[in-house]
């Protein structure tokens, strides 16, 4: 399925302008903001030292404790620093890019229900957000949280089944980006593929129940991998009171 069927020449100017103001207001002058969050940098950095404190999201070169987020976010970044060497603007980059997808796939999710207009507006909205791009001009981990739950939702309102099932794929990675933040999304995602399917009880159920495990096994199986590893051989879980993924996933970043 074409992603924006039925695109016209104007409206795809209309759309280029509108990426490429947001390309400009995230990309212009982005190595001057330094390393941004110097908690996370240092964190990157870490885990440029070796793929064991790549895999384990370690906050320190000796793998003492781990960063207090899930690591998608951040081992994007450390390929970007890995690519193009370790500075402040490699590791903005990975969300810059994370913001111009963003806007362009909001006017896609957009267009199909309600419209190039409506879809010209939301796009212009989050390109010139000035917390959106705040966001996207450091490293902090938003900008990727929003790609993933846009992907998500672009996959839920398509109305199949599989797509449902793809769309929960997306909704654990965004998970992996910031926990609990990515499920609030969750509901709305099932409500959205409801009304737009039109596959009968049974039909739903199957997919519903696919879906459920596709988002389970992505979410959970880096943080049940962190939390089965002997303590003696990773690094601890960072701001947890337990030493636990899955303590942190509950409680630091999802009750507290």
């Amino acid at each position: 399925m074409r992603l924006l069927p039925g695109l016209r020449r104007s409206e795809l100017a209309m759309l280029v302008g509108v990426v490429v103001l947001a390309a400009l207001l995230r990309l212009w002058g982005l190595g001057a903001n330094g390393y941004g969050n110097e908690y996370y940098a240092a964190g990157v950095r870490s885990m440029l030292q070796s793929a064991h404190l790549f895999f384990y999201n370690a906050f320190d070169p000796a793998g003492l404790v781990s960063l207090d987020k899930p690591p998608l976010a951040f081992w994007i970044q450390a390929l970007s620093a890995r690519l193009l060497g370790y500075d402040g603007w490699a590791l903005h980059l990975p969300q810059a890019v994370a913001g111009i997808a963003s806007v362009a796939l909001l006017y896609a999710v957009v267009r199909r229900p309600f419209g190039r207009i409506a879809a010209f507006l939301a796009a212009l909205l989050l390109a010139l957000s000035p917390i959106a791009v705040a966001a996207d001009r450091s490293n902090n981990t938003d900008s990727w949280l929003v790609l993933f739950l846009l992907i998500a939702a672009s996959l839920a309102l398509r109305g199949r089944g599989l797509s449902f099932v793809f769309a929960m794929v997306a909704l654990g990675l965004a998970f992996n980006v910031k926990m609990l933040a990515a499920v609030i999304c969750g509901p709305a995602l099932l409500v959205g593929w409801w009304l737009s399917t039109e596959l009968d009880w049974r039909q739903r159920a199957v997919w519903l129940a696919s879906g459920a495990v596709a988002l389970a096994v992505v979410a959970f199986s880096w943080a049940v991998a962190f939390d089965l590893t002997p303590a003696d051989a990773r690094p601890v879980a960072g701001s947890s009171k337990r030493n636990s993924m899955l303590e942190l996933i509950v409680i630091h970043n999802g009750l507290e």
